[in-house]
């Protein structure tokens, strides 16, 4: 996969984007909670971006991945200190 897909796939996939869209949806899913999660466009050069695809790139070959540093990095994503 490209770094940009792994990068979409951690984001949608760290534990504070799931609490999210659970939030969020309140009888059954709906496509359109997409509108409302905030995910930037992935670039190369943002160093928190290449880490946020190399945890999804890492999960993809062992099939694990730690879940606490994922939510740190995407929560950095929405909250940059």
């Amino acid at each position: 996969m490209a770094p940009h897909t792994h990068f979409l796939c951690a984001v949608l996939n760290a534990p504070v984007s799931r609490a999210l869209v659970a939030a969020y949806i309140t009888g059954h899913p709906s496509p359109h909670v997409l509108e409302h999660v905030r995910v930037p466009r992935y670039d190369a050069a943002n160093e928190l971006h290449r880490e946020i695809a190399q945890i999804s790139r890492l999960a993809h070959k062992t099939g694990a991945t730690d879940e606490a540093v994922l939510d740190g990095l995407v929560s950095r994503l929405w909250n940059p200190s």
